[in-house]
């Protein structure tokens, strides 16, 4: 760290005493120092790392903020579409759908949520739509047309088409359903 030099007006020669004084003043002058720099290098950091929070915290806004006005355009759009837009979970239980969705079915959105899709369909068309539903887990994407029963026994012809993705590793399914 440095040296301490210690001078006497008179040359003569330290006493063991003194010595041990001074290695022990010398020490304490060291740790001084050695703190002194350490909280200016604990300073500099904290500095930094506040500023780092700022920017961090800056771009969680403004990131929040993106993802704030994508939703909203998103489901804009999902809900301006005449077309029924509805989500289905991987255990085939319906978790959204659009407002033309809940028209087209003919249910509200309180009774479909949570419910198992095939309470939609037709009891001539279970057979049909749980061969597609097999199919639509294994990945095949085709178009069909099939049949809804509404609440009121009314039967209406629909045209789905369907896509798989995944959120947190669980498996949705997005069915775009047009009434024909």
């Amino acid at each position: 760290i440095g040296l301490l030099n210690v001078y006497w007006k008179k040359p003569r020669m330290f006493s063991d005493e003194e010595i041990n004084f001074i290695t022990i003043a010398a020490s304490q002058a060291s740790a001084v120092i050695q703190n002194v720099r350490m909280c200016t290098r604990l300073r500099k950091n904290l500095n930094e790392l506040d500023e780092y929070k700022n920017h961090l915290e800056e771009k969680v806004r403004d990131t929040n903020k993106q993802l704030y006005d994508s939703e909203k355009y998103l489901r804009t759009v999902i809900d301006s579409s005449f077309d029924g837009i509805l989500v289905v979970n991987e255990g085939g239980r319906f978790e959204y759908g659009n407002k033309s969705s809940f028209n087209i079915l003919g249910w509200s959105e309180d009774e479909l949520i949570g419910e198992f899709f095939i309470k939609v369909i037709p009891e001539d068309m279970h057979e049909f739509m749980l061969e597609k539903w097999d199919e639509i887990q294994k990945g095949i994407e085709i178009p069909y047309e099939t049949k809804i029963i509404k609440k009121n026994g009314e039967i209406r012809y629909l045209y789905v088409s369907h896509a798989r993705t995944e959120i947190k590793g669980r498996a949705k399914y997005i069915l775009m359903a047009k009434d024909v």
